[in-house]
């Protein structure tokens, strides 16, 4: 069995925005009912920092984060998902 791939910010906006529509309904309400997930997807690539595990060439888990308050120094997670097919 193929290990996982441990990267950070290599995920395209296409790549993200096909991970997104692939989780949306593990989000409660589903993701693509109160966000417009293709620019979030951009939003989330021009933005933030991600953290991803890839299967093969598929982005399967995302974390990303926003590490820009200089004043405080303190980072948000906007996102945590990851494919269904890759829970346990």
């Amino acid at each position: 069995m193929k290990s996982f791939d441990y990267k950070i910010n290599t995920a395209t906006g296409e790549q993200i925005k096909n991970h997104l529509f692939l989780c949306s309904d593990s989000f409660s309400p589903h993701l693509d009912t109160y966000i417009d997930i293709p620019a979030y997807a951009l939003k989330l690539r021009t933005n933030s920092v991600t953290f991803e595990s890839w299967y093969y060439k598929e982005l399967v888990g995302l974390i990303a984060c926003y590490l820009n308050d200089e004043n405080s120094q303190m980072g948000y997670i906007t996102n945590v998902s990851v494919n269904k097919e890759f829970y346990g």
